[in-house]
C-alpha cells in the first residue's frame, strides 16, 4: 500500500520549521569518557556547534583562563543542561557568585572566537529568552 503525502501539508511543515527557532541545547561529544568530561558542544538557535571546555564553576576563574565566551550552566535531576548566564567578556568572581547563586555548577568557555564581534555573535545565538544574569562591569 502506497502512503499519499499531501503536497500542501508537505509545504506548511516546511515554513514552520523556518519560522520556529531550533531549541538551544547541548550535544554531547562522541568519544572517551575523559574527552567527554572536558569538551563539550552547544547547537544555537543557527544550527552552529559550538565546541566547549567544561569547568566547575569556581571563584579563581580568571586565574586559570584568559578571554573567551564564558556562560554558566546548571544540570537538572536527569542531567538536562541549561544556561543561567553568559559573559561575553569574560566572568569574573562577582559575576560567578551570581551565577552559583542561581544554580550553575560549570562553567563553560568557547575559546574559537578572536575578538568581541565574534563572541557577542556566538553569545546572541545561544543566550535563552530569559537570561537571569549579565557579565559584571569592570
Amino acid at each position: 500500500m502506497r502512503r499519499r503525502l499531501s503536497w500542501r501539508q508537505a509545504v506548511s511543515d516546511l515554513q514552520a520549521d523556518r519560522i520556529t527557532p531550533p531549541e538551544i541545547r547541548e550535544v554531547p561529544i562522541a568519544g572517551n569518557r575523559r574527552c567527554r568530561e572536558v569538551l563539550s558542544c552547544w547547537r544555537g538557535r543557527s544550527g552552529r556547534r559550538y565546541v566547549v571546555q567544561v569547568h566547575e564553576l569556581g571563584m579563581d576563574w580568571p586565574a586559570r583562563a584568559g578571554a573567551g565566551l564564558a556562560f554558566a550552566v546548571s544540570r537538572d535531576a536527569t542531567g538536562r543542561s541549561g544556561i543561567v548566564a553568559i559573559a561575553p567578556d569574560g566572568a569574573g568572581p562577582a559575576w560567578c557568585g551570581r551565577a552559583w547563586e542561581a544554580g550553575a555548577r560549570e562553567l563553560h568557555v568557547h575559546l574559537l572566537v578572536d575578538d568581541a564581534t565574534g563572541r557577542a555573535e556566538v553569545a546572541m545565538d545561544l543566550m535563552p529568552d530569559t537570561i537571569a544574569l549579565r557579565p559584571e562591569r569592570a
